[in-house]
């Protein structure tokens, strides 16, 4: 007869289990060390930004000391003294490019038999030149004439008559101020220079009186 004793404990593989959970206490450990690692580089950025930051607004405010400083030590009135300065020099220059040959080219092509030219002022402005004319003429209708034919040149603009007096012969002698822009000069003739042109002109060949 066969007898089987049922108190009898049933076989484990107990050593598959011990290494499961081996495995998985490492691999638990690995992803703690992994995250625990990053965790610390992330908090030592996060650190080092802040103090950048700190650093970076200190020189900011040093810098807004400084300027302010700086704005508080400038004189007003040299700062006007060298822009004025500024201003004369780049007239200068512009007056050293400028056409004085083609000015009088175009004066001398748009004045009337009846109107002579006196006088020539020129003054360097932004973006061209000042020009203050000063004309005799018998009739006014003669000097409206030549300002319509200065501002017709397409290089002369805002020309008016902003003086007008009677001579004792009896002509209306006209102050005449515009804007010119001249063309660079196509030959390589030295220009008049602008002492020259401030001076009272002769009468051009076509404006006796």
């Amino acid at each position: 007869m066969l007898q089987t004793n049922i108190a009898t404990r049933p076989f484990y593989n107990e050593r598959l289990v011990h290494w499961i959970l081996g495995l998985a206490a490492a691999i638990l450990a690995i992803v703690t060390i992994v995250n625990v690692t990053r965790f610390i580089s992330l908090s030592s950025q996060v650190s080092s930004a802040s103090a950048n930051a700190a650093r970076e607004e200190q020189v900011a405010r040093e810098y807004t000391v400084r300027a302010g400083e700086v704005r508080r030590s400038i004189d007003p009135k040299a700062l006007e003294r060298v822009t004025k300065a500024a201003l004369e020099a780049n007239g200068i220059i512009d007056a050293r490019a400028f056409s004085w040959t083609g000015l009088f080219n175009d004066i001398e092509s748009t004045l009337p038999p009846n109107v002579m030219l006196t006088a020539v002022t020129p003054a360097p402005v932004e973006g061209g030149i000042r020009v203050r004319l000063v004309v005799l003429g018998r009739t006014v209708e003669g000097i409206d004439t030549f300002i319509e034919r200065l501002e017709q040149t397409g290089r002369f603009a805002n020309v008016l008559a902003v003086d007008e007096q009677v001579t004792d012969a009896g002509l209306f002698q006209t102050t005449i101020d515009g804007r010119y822009q001249d063309a660079a000069p196509a030959s390589g003739k030295p220009e008049a220079s602008a002492a020259q042109a401030s001076r009272p002109s002769p009468p051009a060949a076509g404006g006796a009186l």
